[in-house]
């Protein structure tokens, strides 16, 4: 599947599986779940080239002699790992009822960890896997567990 398509497949599947529990009318919260992960998708895209626009300044200005490697690691952990899921979890905040608790914050945290450790080890084993389909996996299920907090504590 070519990667323009990733976000829209992510919010089709968070819309329709999530459709009792929309702000708005549940085709409206849909097409604003699809424009969501499409927002999210294209700035955490664009903010590669903030990153390497960012080292092309620091190593034009400084003598410290960085492995371009390196910082297109970073940017790219960073933009996949940092960016985009907190800008997924910022933006459905507008479409789903999430809590802001010490669970959700845990959630947070734990799934932005883990998408960091899968997209370095995807960048030292040269993507053997598609570290995209794994990202999904993790924010669907942290988006759940974050819309579904009522229900998670009285499960516990």
């Amino acid at each position: 599947m070519s990667i323009e398509y990733y976000p829209l497949s992510f919010g089709l599947i968070i819309g329709f599986v999530n459709w009792n529990f929309h702000k708005y009318k549940p085709l409206i919260g849909v097409s604003l779940s699809v424009l969501a992960s499409y927002i999210s998708f294209s700035i955490a895209y664009f903010s590669l080239g903030i990153f390497g626009y960012t080292r092309d300044m620091i190593l034009a200005n400084t003598d410290y002699a960085i492995s371009d490697d390196l910082i297109g690691t970073l940017a790219f952990i960073i933009s996949t790992s940092v960016i985009a899921p907190l800008l997924v979890f910022y933006l459905y905040r507008f479409i789903f009822t999430i809590q802001k608790t010490t669970f959700s914050k845990v959630i947070i945290l734990i799934s932005i960890v883990l998408l960091g450790l899968i997209q370095y080890g995807a960048s030292v084993f040269y993507e053997t896997f598609n570290s995209y389909l794994l990202w999904q996996v993790i924010m669907a299920l942290a988006i759940q567990l974050l819309i579904n907090q009522k229900i998670n504590k009285k499960v516990l």
